[in-house]
């Protein structure tokens, strides 16, 4: 299990096992995998000219598993065109977070630095996309189905992170509020 530590005032220091590491870059390999066959399904509609038009997938989604990613970044009443209207920027940000996940990952040893809130966003976002589509009908939450080692370390980290995240926003708007204090001057 990972054990976390921060490090001045912006960077995280998380020491984990090999195992855990090699773990982690599959989830991040398999999610960009995952994402850009969605992507792929689409097609550019609304405009010849440059700077005109969307990509957007050729009809619903049907892969549940890129469902349960998008619909997890959208409200609960999201309508099948509503998921597929925000699947194209949705699976675009899961790509993006997954490869900045996988920069962090050590190749020698097992010791990770997250060099800030923009970090540890990537990895909740990564942790909570493997998450979804791995169980995308969300049978381990009603307890139908056995969680696996994988999913029992994503589920460890994401508290965690989730906390160092506030507490790096939570200092940030703090020291700006009491910075901009303490320039003024009592007459």
């Amino acid at each position: 299990m990972a054990r976390w530590d921060r490090c001045g005032d912006e960077m995280v220091v998380g020491v984990f096992t090999q195992e855990e590491i090699t773990t982690l870059r599959f989830c991040a390999d398999a999610v960009v995998r995952l994402a850009e066959f969605g992507l792929r399904g689409c097609v550019w509609v609304g405009g010849g000219a440059l700077g005109i038009g969307r990509l957007v997938p050729r009809g619903p989604l049907t892969d549940q598993r890129l469902v349960a990613i998008v619909s997890d970044h959208l409200p609960v009443t999201a309508a099948d065109w509503e998921i597929a209207w925000h699947a194209v920027e949705c699976l675009n940000d899961t790509v993006r977070a997954a490869r900045r996940v996988a920069v962090t990952l050590p190749m020698a040893d097992a010791v990770v630095v997250l060099r800030g809130a923009s970090d540890i966003d990537a990895w909740c976002r990564l942790i909570g996309d493997v998450l979804v589509s791995h169980d995308p009908h969300r049978l381990m939450i009603d307890g139908e189905k056995k969680a696996t080692r994988t999913v029992i370390l994503l589920r460890s980290l994401l508290p965690e992170l989730l906390f160092l995240s506030w507490c790096l926003r939570d200092e940030r708007e703090l020291v700006g509020v009491t910075g901009g204090a303490s320039d003024q001057t009592l007459s």
